[in-house]
């Protein structure tokens, strides 16, 4: 009986490690932009809010200065509110924010991952900042509003504002328009045009929200469709066999020989080494899978392409090719060299970078990397297609090679796709969760400036 082999796997060479690594770094990429939009728009109905409520409140502001209180005193009564509502708001969101979003998505994870109870941790920094913001946006705002109503004195304030005068607007001197549109287009025309800051708060507000929503479909559909280029345009090759590390060369030509026995049902297949190593670039290190093989075979089953031009990335025995992510996280170029650690440290040259979406890819020849690492090493895996792409073709061609001593396991590519679509599907929550406060947020401005509008013109519409 053989001794068992001990793998002993860092976090960085670990697979689940390393998937839960890049579903961290997608969430803090969306982190760090769909907050800000939001903020952006909640402080635009914050700022409108508290003006407006100042604005309406100008009379009782009046009475108050001729009864003796002071220009503080009845500005901290409107500054007081509004510091009550963004720290009572601010409360509630931090509460949710770091409790119920982090539940969400640490469940979905769940799903993929085996994890332990999820621990709650605020992120005080953060919180700070926000609360802060939104403390500014609002109180800020009621302290200005009501110095620029006190610079009035009581008399004035305590009469009604004189409205403003009346001057026609441009569609009103293109008669061939003007004459078309019916009274109430006429109406809505004018206030359009008189209340023109009012009119793009509003656009402003609107389009932040539909900029969310668009934003997050658009970033699903964009990490989704880049399995189908993956899988479709990068990688011809529809199954891997896994060999044993330490197949020896009868093996392998029974192997060979099985293969091409088989050769209705495997019309084409080539042995590579793939192993997972280490590289250290200018900037950085990073886990990868280092493909070796013939440049023929490699080229045959994987396109070696620039993803900018789309022209061919030829592999040759002169350098290494490096996927365009790790080479851009490395910090190197075509011409550079990197430290690749596998079983001992050795530089190579980086002849050319193609294009790819998942994980981290090295690719060899055969060649070179007996160039660089002094000795050749023997192939442990096989990569081939079937006649026929039907589980029912590649459960066949996967028993014969099962058969043979050295094969170890066989897996289907189409299963690898499966299981990376499953790692990002957590993005679907995190698209109903801001398509759902996108749409909640434009309904507050929408509501709230429609609100003052017709308040403002409760007259005119009698």
């Amino acid at each position: 009986i053989d001794a068992g082999k001990w793998y002993l796997l860092g976090r960085d060479s670990n697979p689940g490690y390393a998937g839960y690594g890049m579903d961290a770094d997608r969430m803090s990429s969306l982190a760090s932009l769909f907050p800000l939009i939001f903020f952006l728009v909640a402080a635009l109905v914050c700022l409108t809010t508290m003006t407006r409520m100042v604005d309406e409140q100008r009379t009782q502001i009046g009475v108050l200065g001729a009864l003796g209180y002071g220009r503080f005193a009845i500005a901290s009564k409107y500054m007081g509110y509004g510091l009550i509502a963004s720290v009572g708001g601010s409360a509630v969101g931090i509460t949710a924010g770091c409790l119920g979003l982090p539940e969400v998505i640490y469940t979905a994870w769940q799903a993929l991952y085996t994890l332990p109870p999820l621990q709650f941790t605020a992120d005080w920094g953060s919180c700070l900042f926000a609360l802060s913001a939104a403390v500014f946006s609002t109180a800020v705002a009621s302290l200005a509003a009501s110095f620029a109503s006190l610079s009035s004195v009581p008399a004035t304030l305590m009469r009604p504002r004189a409205p403003r005068a009346g001057k026609r607007v441009f569609l009103e001197r293109v008669g061939f328009i003007w004459k078309r549109l019916s009274f109430t287009r006429k109406v809505t025309m004018r206030n359009l045009f008189r209340y023109r800051r009012r009119f793009f708060m509003t656009v402003l507000g609107i389009g932040g929200c539909t900029a969310l929503i668009v934003v997050a479909f658009g970033l699903r559909d964009s990490i989704f469709s880049i399995m189908d280029i993956q899988y479709d345009e990068l990688f011809h090759y529809r199954y891997e066999a896994v060999l044993d590390d330490g197949i020896t060369q009868d093996e392998l030509d029974t192997v060979s020989g099985v293969l091409e026995a088989e050769n209705s049902l495997v019309p084409d297949w080539a042995f590579m080494r793939m192993s997972s190593v280490t590289l250290e670039g200018a900037e950085g290190s990073l886990t990868a899978t280092l493909v070796v093989g013939d440049a023929a075979d490699i080229t045959r089953f994987i396109t070696l392409r620039d993803r900018g031009s789309g022209d061919t990335v030829t592999l040759t025995d002169k350098g290494a090719v490096l996927t365009e992510k790790a080479a851009e996280l490395l910090g190197v170029s075509v011409g550079d060299t990197l430290v690749l650690d596998d079983d001992g440290r050795v530089t190579v040259t980086v002849a050319g970078i193609t294009e790819n979406y998942t994980l981290h890819y090295l690719y060899m020849t055969d060649a070179y990397y007996a160039s660089v690492r002094g000795s050749a090493e023997t192939p442990n895996a096989v990569l081939f297609t079937c006649s026929e792409d039907t589980s029912e073709a590649g459960d066949a061609a996967s028993a014969a090679l099962l058969a043979c001593d050295g094969v170890t396991a066989v897996s289907r590519m189409d299963n690898i796709r499966t299981i990376m679509e499953e790692s990002v599907s957590v993005v679907d929550y995190v698209v109903v969760l801001i398509t759902l406060s996108a749409a909640a947020l434009a309904f507050v401005v929408l509501y709230n400036l429609t609100n003052i509008n017709i308040t403002e013109r409760e007259k005119e519409i009698a």
